[in-house]
């Protein structure tokens, strides 16, 4: 993928996003997917992560970047529940609405958030926000302090996610879990290979639900379940027809594959609930982790 490319494809889905923001986190002429020889893991060089003017040029007039509901929110929330938690930590809180969602529970909520922005309304909704980096000093300052520690679409931005997931593992009491989401590869972005969400500045790696489990060797934490979003026979015609505008931007022909025949596909799926029978792939899998 070339930048001038990337820059297309963000206009396409009208995002502010220039050159000049690209050419600032890094990224040069082109953009390069890499592999792992051994496991298979794709990933992006580190050195293209998003700085915090990148992430503020998404945000700008654009209510859909930090989700108010995504599956894994009740997902977490039944299990804390379940468990008889008592507090909530959050890693990536953006303005606040899976802390939303907890307090309500009567969960004492806490979070962590860059976007300067977004942390200052998640403050103001009564969460105790830091604006702060995991790193050594943070960790001691908060070791084994909550019950649940989550990162909801957080591993796919950060150049390494395994540090990340070991250091935030040490926020944990004696009896807690760490949950983590990430979009997958596997699920329904195949049929949007185009979107530049999934490409750097904004993501740096790709995940299979394979992945969890030598992620969890890597960090030293014991797997405990695996599970993902269900696929609706509307995702399938929507990242369709994305993928055929994004396609259109960048001047290459429409697919071969007609889209009456994916629309027919969808209803097919639909008709016979195979979103109960294909599992975990849809837009993001999930995963719990507990200390060793």
């Amino acid at each position: 993928m070339t930048r001038k490319e990337l820059v297309e494809l963000w206009g396409a889905l009208s995002r502010p996003i220039s050159d000049a923001d690209l050419a600032r986190c890094n990224c040069g002429g082109t953009v390069e997917l890499l592999e792992c020889r051994e496991c298979g893991f794709q990933y992006f060089d580190p050195r293209l992560a998003g700085d915090e003017q990148f992430y503020h040029s998404l945000d700008v007039g654009n209510d859909l970047y930090y989700n108010k509901s995504r599956p894994e929110f009740e997902v977490a929330v039944t299990l804390a529940t379940q468990r008889g938690y008592s507090s909530v930590f959050d890693i990536g809180c953006g303005s606040g609405s899976f802390l939303d969602l907890c307090k309500k529970k009567g969960f004492a909520t806490y979070g962590l958030e860059l976007n300067t922005d977004a942390a200052d309304e998640a403050g103001t909704k009564g969460h105790r926000i830091w604006k702060a980096l995991i790193d050594d000093t943070f960790v001691e300052a908060h070791r084994g302090k909550y019950d649940l520690v989550t990162m909801f679409q957080v591993m796919e931005h950060v150049p390494h996610p395994v540090a990340l997931l070991a250091q935030a593992s040490e926020l944990l009491s004696d009896r807690g879990v760490l949950m983590i989401s990430v979009p997958n590869r596997q699920g329904i972005y195949r049929l949007f290979p185009l979107d530049p969400h999934q490409w750097p500045p904004h993501h740096l790696s790709r995940w299979r639900t394979k992945d969890f489990s030598r992620l969890a060797t890597e960090a030293n934490l014991q797997l405990e379940t695996i599970s993902g979003d269900q696929t609706h026979g509307s995702d399938i015609v929507g990242r369709f027809t994305s993928n055929e505008t994004l396609r259109k931007s960048l001047g290459i022909p429409a697919s071969k594959i007609p889209l009456s025949l994916v629309r027919a596909a969808a209803l097919l799926y639909r008709k016979l609930g195979l979103k109960y029978v294909v599992r975990n792939c849809g837009t993001s899998i999930y995963a719990t982790y507990r200390r060793k």
